[in-house]
């Protein structure tokens, strides 16, 4: 249940940001903005978790703040990826440690 709860508020958060076209006129991409918000989200091998691990590999998401994938400059949104267990997980959302 906590897992999809999680899941939930990382999609509300996204969904939530304002789409900043990251393109120049001329088609190439542009350097994402500096000030693009933080959202810190903890993960763990658990089944349905490990799909932001997958996105990581991919370079769809980068772990660390200030780089930023592919998917992280179309969204305008920072995600840093805290990798741990499943309870550390838990227990840092918990303790407002990372926001998802």
């Amino acid at each position: 249940m906590r897992s999809l709860l999680a899941c939930s508020l990382v999609l509300v958060a996204l969904a939530g940001c304002t789409k900043q076209s990251t393109t120049t006129p001329g088609g190439s991409s542009a350097t994402p903005p500096k000030d693009a918000p933080v959202l810190s989200l903890a993960w763990s091998e658990y089944p349905s978790w490990s799909v932001f691990g997958v996105a990581h590999e991919k370079g769809l998401l980068k772990k660390a703040e200030g780089e930023m994938g592919s998917i992280e400059k179309e969204l305008g949104v920072d995600i840093v990826l805290v990798q741990a267990d499943y309870e550390a997980c838990l227990s840092q959302y918990a303790n407002g440690t990372v926001d998802a």
